[in-house]
Parts: structure tokens; sequence; C-alpha cells
């Protein structure tokens, strides 16, 4: 069965992003930006573009519009973060980084920037081809905010906003991004399965890399509550963590222990080692 079939199934059972003061209140804001001025015209109608929310053969058109950039969160669940979220929260003294917290937004903000798996001299170049080109591909969001797809380009034009480049900033509106707002109600499997399809994309620039992928299967496996544990887990357990983490490389339940394992081989010694 392949993911797109996974993923017309029920979502009664399915882990639903949690609801706080923090999303309430960010929910209530971006429904504020709905406006007429916000959106993106194209013909005397609002352009629309196509997501694979569902499956890749079958994509939903979605309202763009332009908000204020400081309403969308980064996501903090994004594979490629994951190794470098834990020897920030080791600096910072804390167990987790959160979105609610500004500072944590700003040290995504420089992850996002500055570390190996995106590169100094790809920052550059995005920045350059933003000034010259605009946004030319809308960001994706939650309706409380938080970006699935477009978090690098997101922070490059803060970085922008905050310290303007000599030359201007060409086609990109001052303190706005390009956004869609993905249907309402989305499950976290549904989510990372969407965030897995666009980044299979022909347009993604990098590769999620050995340890990420392992950090993100350690992660969906702390998370998920087993009726035992991740040692012995039933065939329904099995079949839903698969369809979210599976890739080429780990693409069977003992390839997702072994990572599991690893990664905490890796959190002791590292402990034992006060880095």
């Amino acid at each position: 069965m392949s993911d797109d079939e996974l993923e017309d199934e029920p979502e009664e059972d399915q882990e639903k992003p949690e609801d706080n003061a923090w999303t309430s209140s960010h929910k209530e804001s971006l429904a504020d930006e709905k406006i007429d001025a916000n959106k993106i015209m194209d013909r005397g109608q609002q352009l629309q573009f196509p997501v694979p929310v569902h499956s890749t053969t079958s994509k939903i058109p979605l309202d763009v519009w332009e908000i204020d950039i400081d309403k969308v969160s980064y996501n903090f669940d994004n594979i490629r973060i994951g190794k470098y979220k834990k020897r920030h929260c080791f600096k910072l003294g804390v167990e987790e980084l959160k979105q609610e917290e500004d500072e944590h937004q700003k040290v995504v903000q420089e992850i996002l920037l500055n570390t190996k798996d995106y590169g100094e001299k790809a920052t550059v170049d995005l920045k350059s081809d933003l000034v010259l080109k605009g946004q030319e591909d809308p960001a994706l969001i939650t309706e409380v905010g938080v970006l699935w797809n477009g978090n690098r380009r997101c922070a490059a034009m803060r970085d922008m906003f905050e310290n303007p480049p000599a030359g201007g900033l060409g086609k990109l509106t001052e303190g706005r991004i390009k956004v869609c707002f993905l249907p309402e109600g989305l499950s976290l499997t549904k989510l990372k399965l969407l965030e897995k399809r666009l980044q299979q994309t022909a347009d993604t620039k990098q590769e999620y890399g050995r340890v990420n992928q392992m950090y993100d299967i350690w992660q969906t496996l702390e998370r998920c509550d087993f009726e035992v544990d991740y040692q012995n887990p039933t065939t329904e357990e099995k079949e839903e963590i698969l369809k979210v983490v599976k890739t080429n490389e780990f693409d069977s339940w003992r390839m997702i222990e072994h990572a599991k394992e690893t990664i905490d081989l890796m959190d002791d010694y590292l402990n034992s080692r006060h880095t």
C-alpha cells in the first residue's frame, strides 16, 4: 500500500497538534490577515497555488495571501534541524525549544541560516535570488502560522528585513511574506507526510542527512504512546510510524529500532562527556 493510499484513512485516532494559549492567539491573529488587501491577485481573481496536501497525484489549489511575516512561526519539528536543536537546548539549559518563546524562534532562525545542512553560501545565494526575483512560491502554513514549507526562505527574508542589503530589498515587500493556509485540522502525521513529499520535489536543494533522519525517527518513537514499547509494537503502530519516517535507508522496523538505539547511545555518550 502506498503512502498516498494510507493517507486516505480516517484521522480520528491520529495525533493532533496541541492546542494552547499560544496556538489560540496565533489562530485569531492570522484570521485577521485574511482580508481583501492581503490577497494576491491574478487577472481579477485571487491567485492559487497547487499543493499536494493529501497525495502527490492530486494537488489542491490554495489561495495565496501576503501577510505580516511576524505572524508566522518556524517549524520546530523540521527534520533537518533536529541535531542542532539538541545542541542549543544544552547551551540554554532547557529540555526543548518552544515556539512560544521569542528567544527560541531566534535560535531556530540562526540554525536555518548558518548550519552545515544549509550552508552560508546557500543562504547568500538564496538572499540574492529573493532580491532579484522576489518570493516566487508561497510558504505553506497551518491555521496557527507554523511553516511546513518555506522555513529557510522566511529566515532569509526576516534577516534581510532586519539588516537590509546595500542594494535594497529588490522585489520583496518589507515585512511581508506570501503564504497559503493549509486546510484546518490536519494531523501531525499528515503534516509530516506533506513535508516529506515537498522535500522530495525537484526544487529541493538540501538533503536531510543520516543523523537528522535518525533523530526524526527517535523523536517520533519518543512521542508515540505505545501499548507496550517501541521494541514490542503492534502491527498498526508499526504501519503508522513507518509511513511517516520511512526513507530509502531506514525502510524496515529493524532499521527504525537501530536508528533509535543509535541516537540513544550518542545521547548517553554526550551526556557522559557533559557536551
